[in-house]
This record gives C-alpha cells, structure tokens and sequence, in this order.
C-alpha cells in the first residue's frame, strides 16, 4: 500500500493536455456562430412581413366567413313568411342573439388571399311573433356590386396563378 503522506510517490490519473493551438478558440466560434445564425434569420426575418408575404411559395387562402346567400336564395324570402320556412331558405342566422329571438342577423365578409377586408355583408330579419316582419341590411344593396367583387378577386388570382406558372 503507497504512503499516503508521500506527496513524491502520487501520481496524477489524468494525463496532463498540452496548451490548445492557436485554431480551437476560432473553431469553437464558428461553431457557435453556426448553432446562433439561423435563430437570429428566423427572428429578423419577422419584420419582412411584407416581403414574406408577397413570395410565391406561401399560399394565402380567401377567408369567407359567415352566411353566404345568393340572389335566388334571397329572392324567395318574403315578408309574413314564418321563422321555419325563412330558416329553411337561408339557413341558421351567424348571429342569433338569445335576448332579441325576434331578431336574425345574417353576416358575410370577404377577405381575399387574407389580406384587408373588401366585402361586408350584412341582412337583417325582424319578426314579430313568428312571422317575418322586416328585411334590412345593405346584403340587398350590393348583391351585385359583391358579385363583381368576387369575380375580379378570382381573375386576379388566376393572373398570379399564370403568372407564377410562367415564372416557374
């Protein structure tokens, strides 16, 4: 058994490492770098909305929300009809307000490849008792104008498809 208040007789287990070359401390900076670099892309690449935005790979959808009645549909819905066959007409009102159930609203927007909202439709039903009293709302005035809103929308969706197909 070694004598353990020899201090001359104990040897280190480790073997000694010689000083690092002068590349190590640079290679453990690249490296570094590397691992930090796509975090700060991604955090910088938030403020482009606008151009992130615009490249061809992203799809933005058009987000339609709400009820979408058509013109013939609409036509058919006459004052004096009772609550069941106007629900059958146009179908569920987007808002049916628990504490007015004399009154419907029926609501659709448009917002084309998710951008600003171009279209606002509104119609509003009142009954009393369980006839169909009144019909207001501006879903009247621009059916058409809507209409031709919708169908430059789609052209000018197919002009970027086209577009997008040239350029790829």
């Amino acid at each position: 058994m070694p004598n353990l208040s020899d201090d001359a007789t104990m040897k280190p287990d480790l073997p000694i490492q010689p000083p690092p070359t002068g590349r190590q401390p640079y290679l453990r900076a690249a490296s570094a770098l590397l691992a930090v670099l796509p975090a700060a892309l991604v955090l910088t690449a938030g403020g482009c909305r606008g151009v992130i935005e615009d490249l061809p790979l992203i799809y933005k959808m058009d987000i339609n929300q709400g009820n979408v009645v058509d013109k013939d549909d609409l036509a058919m819905v006459r004052e004096g009809m009772t609550k069941s066959q106007v629900l059958s007409i146009l179908g569920s009102p987007a808002i049916a307000d628990p504490f007015h159930q004399d009154r419907w609203d029926y609501v659709y927007t448009l917002a084309p490849r998710g951008g600003k909202m171009v279209d606002h439709r509104h119609l509003l039903l009142t009954f009393e008792g369980d006839r169909l009293a009144t019909i207001e709302g501006n879903y009247l005035e621009i059916l058409e104008v809507a209409e031709q809103a919708a169908d430059e929308v789609e052209a000018e969706q197919h002009k970027r498809e086209k577009e997008e197909k040239k350029e790829g």
